[in-house]
């Protein structure tokens, strides 16, 4: 039921062309994650049903993505203002291009909603990996 929203997601980051990899979150970056700069596609939350009648359901879907990137520390512990710019330029393109993205399901028996920027959060580091949070839902009908 997820899967044809996962694969619309992916194909359009894909189009950012500084990611290396992206996948469905199976908490990659915090196990020892070995592709840098990449983007994971999660659904962080239950997907509460909002409208269920005989003819449809309609449910709100939170989606997460996670953008992590390596960033190398200084000697002192600090990061590079241009490896912290860097990172914020890319979080910000994946934020425009995913912000009132309509996801096409490609004939599978679903309709989505645009997708809405509900928040988003950046973490400073998780393992060596700087992580940014973009928090977006959708609505799903079936």
């Amino acid at each position: 039921m997820i899967y044809p929203l996962y694969l619309a997601i992916k194909t359009e980051l894909a189009k950012e062309t500084f990611l290396k990899n992206i996948s469905w979150y199976n908490n990659q970056y915090e196990a020892g994650l070995v592709i840098d700069t990449c983007a994971f596609i999660e659904f962080y939350e239950d997907m509460l049903i909002d409208v269920n009648t005989k003819d449809s359901t309609v449910m709100d879907t939170p989606i997460r993505i996670h953008f992590a990137k390596k960033i190398v520390a200084n000697t002192d512990g600090t990061i590079p203002d241009s490896d912290i710019l860097t990172f914020d330029g890319q979080a910000d393109s994946i934020v425009t291009r995913l912000k009132g993205f309509w996801p096409q399901t490609g004939g599978a028996n679903i309709t989505l909603r645009p997708l809405k920027l509900v928040k988003f959060a950046s973490f400073q580091k998780q393992n060596g990996w700087q992580v940014f949070y973009i928090d977006l839902t959708t609505r799903l009908i079936f």
